[in-house]
């Protein structure tokens, strides 16, 4: 077997070719800003529970305003805490969101839910993460109750999504680069 196919089958990179993802700049001072509150992952998970950020970030009550506010993204979650992280808070959230539609949710499947809707909002930040959910909750996206199901929340992610990108395509280059 030649040294390529040992290394892809082993993963034990050499350090030369090891994948590198390093924390970008720009989100340095968020994420320390966050250790600073938050010291561990589950820490975090409770703190920035549904409850806590429906009163935080009441004030990003639309789109625009959510988009432009500078809270850390659920991607960069994974440079504080562990790859996981975001994937944990966003299970959490759907069982808050499950409770609420008074609907059970095979917590099996939450994870699994969890890591599909993840694919479709990791580049949102805290503040849009909370108005996605607190819109879903009131049925901006249709009627949650009786489907509580992934197709249906990833579809109302991706509507959500769609809007988010026209907003963000209208502002001018330099304020993009902020946000992206």
């Amino acid at each position: 077997m030649d040294k390529l196919s040992i290394i892809i089958q082993t993963g034990n990179w050499p350090e030369i070719i090891k994948p590198q993802v390093n924390l970008p700049k720009k989100s340095e001072k968020k994420v320390n800003a966050l250790k600073s509150v938050c010291k561990n992952p589950l820490d975090f998970i409770e703190k920035f529970n549904p409850d806590f950020c429906a009163e935080r970030y009441e004030i990003y009550n639309n789109e625009t305003v959510a988009l432009k506010s500078g809270m850390i993204k659920l991607s960069e979650l994974k440079f504080a805490y562990e790859p996981d992280t975001a994937i944990d808070l966003i299970s959490a959230w759907l069982v808050n969101a499950s409770l609420y539609v008074r609907l059970e949710i095979d917590l099996h499947l939450i994870k699994d839910i969890a890591r599909e809707l993840y694919k479709e909002v990791f580049m949102f930040n805290i503040a849009e993460f909370n108005l996605f959910f607190s819109k879903l909750k009131r049925g901006h996206y249709g009627n949650l109750y009786g489907r509580f199901d992934g197709m249906t929340i990833c579809n109302a992610a991706i509507e959500y999504r769609s809007k988010r990108g026209l907003i963000l395509s209208k502002l001018p280059e330099e304020e993009q680069n902020k946000i992206i």
